[in-house]
């Protein structure tokens, strides 16, 4: 059984992961908006994309911004 000790970092990195994914898919990739949406430097921003190896590419330009179909509001 895991403890919680061993489960919270884990936790943390899916949290900011999906944080991170959905500030980058409401900006169409932008890492210098995405950063401000979420209040942290761009550098922050930048190191945990490398720290969780989150694929920045994909997420259309500022005129498509889809997700599945939906329409994300910026």
């Amino acid at each position: 059984m895991a403890t919680t000790a061993t489960t919270s970092p884990r936790l943390k990195q899916r949290f900011e992961t999906e944080l991170i994914r959905t500030a980058l898919e409401r900006t169409g990739g932008n890492q210098a908006r995405a950063a401000r949406l979420l209040g942290v430097k761009h550098t922050t921003l930048n190191a945990k994309i490398k720290r969780y190896r989150i694929r920045c590419g994909g997420f259309g330009n500022e005129d498509e911004k889809k997700l599945g179909g939906k329409e994300i509001a910026a």
